[in-house]
C-alpha cells in the first residue's frame, strides 16, 4: 500500500531535483553553445548525486531518506 504522507513529504524534493537538473542542463548548453549527450549525462549524474547531500547539509532532508 502507498504511504501518501511519505509521498507528500518527498514530492517537493522530486520537484527541486528536477528544477536543478533543468537549470544545470540549460546552463551547460548556454555556456558551451552545443549539445553533447556525454556532458548532459555528467550533469544529470552530478545533480542526482549532489541533491540528497545538499538537502541533508541544509537540514531539509525528508525523514524517508533516513530509512
Amino acid at each position: 500500500m502507498v504511504d501518501w504522507d511519505e509521498q507528500r513529504e518527498l514530492f517537493p524534493h522530486y520537484v527541486g531535483s528536477l528544477v536543478l537538473l533543468i537549470a544545470g542542463l540549460a546552463t551547460v548548453r548556454l555556456v558551451l553553445g552545443r549539445e553533447s549527450v556525454l556532458i548532459d549525462l555528467v550533469v544529470v549524474v552530478l545533480v542526482v548525486l549532489a541533491y540528497p547531500t545538499l538537502a541533508r547539509l541544509l537540514g531539509v532532508a525528508p525523514s524517508a531518506w533516513d530509512e
